[in-house]
């Protein structure tokens, strides 16, 4: 069945070959909303890297809210569909690293920013500002060898039953003997 609002997952935006331009995708794992909103958050601050007051900032909410949105408590539906559209702006205009990305949202232009434009939820005005950034490689991964995969194979449970009684800690000095400690009131050592 599919999600009846655009933003209840996580959501990419790809490019493609049509006359409007760009299309949404969804993304077809699925997570729940806390979950979804703790990684579009996490995204977030990655990409940009504003600060929590400043994320605050952008959705009129104080840092503590932001913090309570990254650790997955809910979100109103308005601040959520306002964290994707942020979110979506933000990665289009990433500059492959925070700093870069950061210094284009506080860079002025026509005698505004592109942060203070997101503040003030005009979003298109923002991503023209902007314009495209050259985002982030992602670096091209090889096949793992049948050594590597042995090696990330857990051990058999015939292995781990003596695992328990195993110490992890030795030591290594005898523990420093306990003082006594004198009472001046009750006159007690």
């Amino acid at each position: 069945m599919e999600p009846t609002r655009l933003w209840e997952a996580p959501y990419v935006r790809e490019p493609e070959a049509t006359a409007s331009g760009r299309v949404w995708e969804q993304r077809v794992e699925t997570t729940s909303d806390a979950e979804a909103t703790r990684q579009a958050i996490s995204e977030l601050r990655r990409i940009s890297g504003l600060t929590w007051e400043q994320l605050g900032e952008i959705f009129d909410v104080s840092r503590r809210s932001i913090h309570f949105w990254a650790s997955g408590k809910p979100l109103n539906a308005h601040n959520e569909q306002r964290l994707m559209q942020v979110l979506d702006v933000i990665r289009a205009a990433d500059r492959s690293d925070a700093r870069s990305t950061r210094a284009a949202l506080f860079a002025a232009k026509e005698g505004t920013t592109a942060f203070a434009l997101l503040s003030a939820k005009r979003f298109e005005e923002a991503r023209a500002i902007l314009s495209v950034g050259t985002a982030r490689s992602r670096p091209a991964l090889a096949e793992l060898t049948a050594a590597a995969q042995a090696d990330r194979k857990p051990l058999p449970p015939e292995e781990l039953v003596d695992a328990q009684q195993d110490r992890v800690h030795r030591n290594r000095d005898r523990a420093r003997a306990a003082r006594a400690v004198r009472n001046k009131r009750l006159g007690t050592s």
